[in-house]
This record gives structure tokens, C-alpha cells and sequence, in this order.
């Protein structure tokens, strides 16, 4: 994950990408026209054999088409021998296993990953609200923990009456918990109310140290491709409330720069904490200025809208226990601060 860590802007990777596929286009296009132009000029030459400055033209032709062709080829041989020595050639090579169109699409890095979790027989599952992994349990049991509010609650306001809003820390007392545990895990451009951050600081305390801070878009590139997360993939005439379990991590994409990231919780845990509430999905929202809280959960839950994406915690949990934190995605290596 340590080439990851070191380019994880999606930007960057998309403009990579965009860059190379241009350069792709070049290299087999441009050399098509200047051969057609010199088997003109060939052409030409024959009607005219003495025209000194028609063949040195063909020549000057034959050898810009073999430089447009084989400078990409140079440059891609470079930077991949380079591999992950410089954040520059780390970049060119992850942005081969990445693309991006309006709705955001990735492609697998390792075709034999462990596939997705497909349960299609009511029998799979238990009575009453799924149990997770130790490990899932813990992290919507932090995620219960550090919400400040619960429906049917009002969210959190700011001193000055504005909503909290993603680079303002709140004082209020119900997210001190929160704050604190975030500010252990990232050193730098604190949103504290940015739906990745706030997912992130309970996976990353929880679970998985090496989880990405940067971005809907990021984090679930950093998910389907970690190998200690699997994603849940929805049986037949399934919803979603019929396959998740406390602790997964939900992600969507909007567009190609928007989206949202949430954690399922369940409503059990929650009610430990708000006995009232019937609340199942933890969540903040950078553009709402909306806390970090525990609400609903709406379609994420209650459809099987197969634009969201689950995953589930396979790895080992205990890691989180002994990292070294404020040095993963979310410390000045990744935010230049």
C-alpha cells in the first residue's frame, strides 16, 4: 500500500491517465498522417526524381513518425524501471489500473482477488438483525461511540449558530470524543466533518491503519483493492438491510469528483447509546455541514440501488492497536504539511 500512500490524489491519477491515453492516441495517429504524407511525397518523387528537397522532406517524415511512435514507448519504459523510487513515476504506474468517467469506474488491479460475497439463500442468514466479525463490531461500536447525535436529534451547531462545518472543530462536549480520536490519526488538514474523514477516523482507529483520508473516490479505490476488505455483492430480489452487517463501509460516486462515504452500524448498537433512536448508518457531510452522527440511513439501507458499494473488514484488526499513527494517508506525507 506504500505506493498508494504515496499518490493517492485521484486528480493527479486521472490527469496521468487522461495524459497517457492522449499520448496513446498520438503515438499511433500522428505517424498514420506522416506516412500517408510521405507516400505522397513519394510519390511525387517519382514523377520528379531530381527534386533534392521533396526526399529530404520523405526522410524528415519517416523519422518524426518513428520518434512520435517509440517516445512514448521510452518514457513509459523509464518511469515503470523507476517503479516507486519518485511519487512521479509511482503515480504513472498506478494510473494503469485506474480510469475514470463520470460516474467514476476502477478497474481491478489483481484479477484473483478474493471475490466479492454473494449470499443468495434466505437460509444464510439468521433472524433478527445480522451479527458481524469481531472486527466489524468493532468499528460501528466506535462509530456509535464518537457520533455526536442521533436521530431524531437536531445536529450540532457551532458557537456562532452555523451548522459544523467540515474545517471547523466543534466544542460541543458530544463530539470531544471524536475530535480526539481524529486528531491521533491525522496531523493535518483537518475536516472534521468531511463523510471520508469521519469514516476514516473510526476505520483507521478500529481496524485498518492504512485506510484512505483523501476522498470518496480514494477510499473506495483504496477498498476494492485491499486485500483486507471484500466487497458484498447483493443476491437476487436483495436489498441491502438483507446482507449488511454492523461495520461495513458504504461508498458511492455522484460524478467523477463527488460522492460519499458511510459505515452500517445497525440499530442494536445504536440503541445502547440512543435508546431512542432508529438510527443505523453512521455518516458526516462535508457539503451539509452536517456532525458526525447516526441517522436513518434511507436508500443506503432500505433499496437494492447497486450504485452503492458495500465492503467488509477481512483483514486483521489488531494492527490498528499498534500502529504508528499520524503517518498513513491522512499525515504530512500524503498532505504535503
Amino acid at each position: 500500500m506504500d505506493s498508494m500512500r504515496e499518490c493517492s490524489s485521484i486528480g493527479l491519477l486521472n490527469v496521468i491517465s487522461v495524459f497517457k491515453n492522449t499520448m496513446t492516441i498520438i503515438q499511433i495517429l500522428v505517424p498514420i498522417i506522416l506516412l500517408i504524407f510521405a507516400a505522397i511525397g513519394l510519390f511525387k518523387l517519382m514523377m520528379n526524381p531530381d527534386d533534392k528537397k521533396l526526399k529530404k522532406d520523405i526522410i524528415n517524415k519517416f523519422i518524426a513518425a518513428l520518434i512520435v511512435f517509440f517516445v512514448p514507448t521510452i518514457i513509459n519504459t523509464l518511469l515503470n524501471i523507476l517503479g516507486t523510487n519518485t511519487n512521479l513515476s509511482t503515480c504513472w504506474t498506478l494510473s494503469d489500473n485506474y480510469s475514470i468517467t463520470n460516474k467514476a469506474t476502477y478497474k481491478r488491479i489483481n484479477e484473483t482477488r478474493k471475490p466479492s460475497t454473494i449470499l443468495t439463500d434466505p437460509s444464510d442468514y439468521e433472524k433478527g438483525e445480522p451479527k458481524s466479525s469481531a472486527c466489524g463490531e468493532k468499528i460501528a461500536r466506535l462509530a456509535v461511540e464518537v457520533a455526536g447525535t442521533a436521530t431524531p436529534e437536531h445536529f450540532i451547531k457551532s458557537p456562532d449558530g452555523r451548522n459544523y462545518c467540515a474545517f471547523n472543530k466543534s466544542n460541543d462536549p458530544r463530539l470531544s470524543r471524536y475530535n480526539q480520536i481524529h486528531d491521533s490519526r491525522v496531523s493535518c488538514n483537518h475536516a472534521y466533518a468531511s463523510c471520508t474523514q469521519a469514516a476514516a477516523t473510526v476505520i483507521d482507529a478500529a481496524a485498518d491503519p492504512e485506510i484512505n483520508w483523501m476522498g470518496p473516490a480514494a477510499q473506495w479505490y483504496y477498498l476494492e483493492h485491499s486485500s483486507k476488505w471484500e466487497e458484498i455483492t447483493l443476491g437476487p430480489g436483495q436489498k441491502w438491510s438483507d446482507v449488511l452487517q454492523p461495520g461495513d463501509v458504504g461508498e458511492t460516486m455522484w460524478d467523477s469528483s463527488s460522492g460519499h462515504s458511510w459505515i452500517y452500524v445497525g440499530n442494536e448498537l445504536v440503541r445502547e447509546k440512543f435508546p431512542n433512536s432508529t438510527g443505523n448508518l453512521y455518516q458526516a457531510g462535508y457539503s451539509s455541514c452536517k456532525n458526525p452522527h447516526i441517522d436513518d440511513g434511507g436508500s443506503f439501507v432500505n433499496s437494492s440501488n447497486t450504485s452503492y458499494h458495500y465492503f467488509r473488514f477481512i483483514g486483521d484488526c489488531s494492527e490498528a492497536e499498534t500502529a504508528n499513527v499520524k503517518d498513513g494517508y491522512g499525515g504530512p506525507k500524503a498532505y504535503n504539511c
